[in-house]
């Protein structure tokens, strides 16, 4: 894992613990020192935290998340390491104050220190500390009360043949025992892709290209939440883990998303559930798609406000999966909450016609589909194409499982 992800991959009670540590260090400091040091310590929280903005929105870009998500990481993440810097100013000054006062109240000395052409800073820094007093204090907290699953609609005539096959009792065992529901998705033909005149639309979104999907599949109603990662993984890594349990997990590397799918089939197959010849895997880039448009040929499946947790409708955090509606397939969060990775290898689209496609057969990044809770309605499209290291993670992307036979899975997939 890159070093700049190594606070999204640390327990939030160990971080509170450091930022504490330091706030008391901080606050000693200032303490022992006179009022002109805690307005130097400020100043060098100033300069960390323009520091850090710079330098974390420089990595975070190359590594393919979009710029504005770089931003908020920073704001979110730095700010903390601000608040020591911030608060032992605020609380230097005010010993500071209280010893030209009550230790020595001299009305030379008082005089002298009050008429300080930068008595203004200390103003401004205890307006700021309360602020991010306030935010410390909050940003945890839940943002929203528990909201009722939506149901999803009826099957279609398609999808209720699917059922009828080998895994039907299977499907529904997986559901009671594990909660995780799949959606079977027929096969079909789409135009993957966008076309130049669509709003929004971006270069790597193009050239359209046909496809054909030979095969049905299975795909997760849902985004593996954080609760189910646990239960197979012993563990669950999500920056959002104080939020809700049916939230989805999120700050898992592709390679993290492989890892539970495989350690998945694996138990499934022992246990005597699945099917030899069927394995859980990540949906291809391809299959994603499709099943995102659902049959529809727009930017988008419907009004976002009811479908998605975006950038509008959020709150800046994620939610319990499916309190959305979902699409006419029974698919929730395919637009907001988070990400998900995808099979592939990244890289440009063919154009033309071409059938099952699994991506290049190598590259550097993998796949990211879908948008966030951050994102603009502009990245709320189903064309939308993101990539990210295999190793990375973040607390925008997460993952959705699908089910093929084994023999159907490409097996130059399966490396980092």
């Amino acid at each position: 894992m890159p070093w700049f992800h190594l606070l999204d991959s640390v327990s939030p009670v160990f971080l509170r613990v450091i930022y504490l540590a330091i706030s008391v260090f901080a606050f000693g400091i200032c303490l022992v020192f006179h009022q002109k040091y805690a307005q130097q310590i400020f100043r060098l929280g100033l300069i960390l935290f323009f520091a850090f903005l710079c330098g974390h929105f420089i990595l975070e870009v190359s590594v393919g998340v979009r710029r504005i998500q770089g931003l908020i990481v920073l704001v979110d993440d730095i700010i903390f390491l601000s608040i020591p810097f911030v608060l032992g100013g605020f609380i230097g000054s005010y010993w500071a104050r209280f010893k030209l006062r009550h230790v020595a109240p001299t009305a030379g000395q008082h005089s002298a220190k009050y008429s300080h052409p930068y008595r203004w800073t200390i103003w401004a820094l205890r307006v700021f500390a309360c602020c991010l007093l306030i935010y410390a204090c909050t940003r945890t907290l839940p943002r929203y009360p528990p909201v009722a699953p939506v149901p999803a609609p009826p099957l279609t005539t398609a999808q209720q043949a699917i059922l009828q096959g080998i895994t039907a009792n299977f499907i529904s065992q997986l559901t009671s025992e594990r909660g995780i529901k799949l959606v079977p998705i027929p096969a079909g033909t789409y135009l993957m892709g966008s076309p130049e005149d669509e709003k929004y639309s971006e270069p790597n979104e193009g050239p359209q290209t046909k496809v054909i999907l030979s095969q049905y599949f299975f795909l997760g109603a849902t985004d593996v939440t954080q609760s189910q990662y646990a239960a197979v993984m012993d563990s669950t890594p999500s920056h959002f883990s104080q939020t809700n349990a049916d939230a989805p997990v999120e700050n898992v590397s592709w390679l993290d998303a492989m890892s539970f799918c495989q350690k998945l089939t694996l138990q499934e197959h022992i246990a005597g559930h699945l099917p030899e010849d069927y394995a859980f895997t990540l949906p291809t880039e391809a299959q994603w798609e499709y099943a995102c448009r659902a049959g529809t040929t727009g930017p988008n499946t419907g009004d976002l406000d009811t479908t998605a947790w975006f950038g509008k409708t959020s709150g800046q955090t994620t939610h319990q999966v499916s309190t959305k509606q979902p699409n006419v397939w029974g698919l929730y969060d395919m637009y907001g909450n988070v990400k998900q990775w995808c099979l592939d290898w990244y890289g440009n689209y063919p154009g033309g016609m071409i059938m099952d496609p699994t991506g290049p057969s190598s590259g550097t990044y993998r796949v990211v589909r879908g948008s966030d809770w951050t994102s603009a309605t502009a990245q709320c499209r189903s064309a939308v194409r993101n990539f990210a290291l295999p190793a990375s993670s973040n607390r925008f992307i997460g993952f959705r499982i699908a089910l093929s036979r084994a023999s159907e899975l490409p097996a130059s997939k399966q490396g980092n």
